[in-house]
């Protein structure tokens, strides 16, 4: 490093510049971005009542006894959803014991549909889906979850 005046040089700035010798990397790696953040319990907890009475307020929140189907066929599922008057973005809670797999690879090819098993419910995917579709056991583990 040399002094700033007097030396009839440039200013130097500092003394890693990428073109000078024992100098920093030009656009180096600048390490991993970490895009969370942390939630207190009992604010992601009233977040997840929230998005759940919000639906259920808009008539949006649906109770069934079982995601059960009798085929793996997406078509036949489709056309179950049809008659429903699901057609648009539909999110799926099962709970993850005694999810229907049949149901699972069903759906897993319509772009409308995402499953997600009781314990990984999140405020994001209520709020992003149309309609919201519980099991009763789904029901039972969410109960069992915020209730604590």
């Amino acid at each position: 490093m040399r002094p700033q005046k007097g030396t009839g040089q440039a200013r130097a700035g500092h003394s890693r510049p990428p073109h000078w010798r024992h100098g920093a990397v030009a656009h180096g790696p600048r390490g991993e971005t970490i895009w969370t953040f942390k939630l207190n319990k009992k604010v992601r907890r009233l977040g997840l009542l929230t998005a759940l009475s919000q639906k259920l307020s808009e008539g949006r929140l649906h109770v069934v006894d079982s995601l059960a189907t009798e085929s793996l066929k997406t078509r036949a599922l489709e056309q179950r959803l049809v008659h429903q008057g699901w057609t648009d973005k539909i999110l799926f809670v099962d709970d993850l014991l005694t999810g229907d797999s049949f149901f699972r690879k069903a759906s897993s090819n319509l772009p409308y549909v995402h499953t997600l098993p009781s314990i990984g419910l999140n405020v994001y995917d209520i709020l992003k889906a149309t309609d919201v579709v519980l099991t009763v056991d789904a029901v039972a583990a969410l109960e069992e979850r915020l209730s604590s």
